[in-house]
């Protein structure tokens, strides 16, 4: 079943972003996306790391939004590759979602991600966590210059998960 739905919202003022979201539970990821394209932003939906992997080789996007258990290529294969796949200035952001934050804490112990959020994860939510990652995005409403919000240093925060791996 393809899953896969694009999504263009209407853009209130900010920065719109372009954003992957990878979730095998459907109606979590609707409401995701209904609320990130409400607030501007063009979304894709995709029900499997694979999915994502393959969405992330043919098109460009700014964040890239995976769940802890995707079906196909599990979560930590998915970020693996999509890190392989770009510069390091040129990476999307990747924020992780999960039922089990201890279990994605442990799992994502070596991955590089910007930020994990626990389910069900509103629109709110991720408007918030949107507006620190990307200040001037569509979620601040705040001016800034047009073009991908990392191709400057200044428009983007760095958040890594700090891991304590218990023996």
């Amino acid at each position: 079943m393809d899953c896969s739905h694009v999504v263009q919202g209407v853009n209130s003022g900010g920065m719109s972003l372009r954003i992957l979201l990878a979730d095998s539970d459907l109606q979590h990821m609707r409401t995701l996306r209904e609320g990130l394209s409400a607030s501007g932003h063009s979304v894709l939906g995709v029900a499997d790391g694979l999915e994502a992997v393959q969405q992330i080789r043919h098109a460009a996007f700014d964040l890239v939004v995976l769940d802890l258990d995707l079906p196909v290529l599990d979560v930590v294969a998915a970020v693996g590759i999509i890190r392989s796949q770009f510069a390091p200035k040129d990476q999307p952001r990747i924020l992780i979602t999960t039922v089990d934050e201890s279990q994605a804490r442990w799992r994502l112990a070596s991955e590089e991600v910007e930020g994990l959020l626990v389910k069900p994860v509103s629109s709110g939510q991720l408007a918030e966590t949107l507006g620190a990652l990307f200040p001037g995005s569509a979620d601040q409403a705040a001016e800034v210059p047009a073009g991908r919000p990392h191709d400057s240093e200044d428009h983007f925060q760095t958040f890594q998960l700090e891991v304590e791996r218990e023996v």
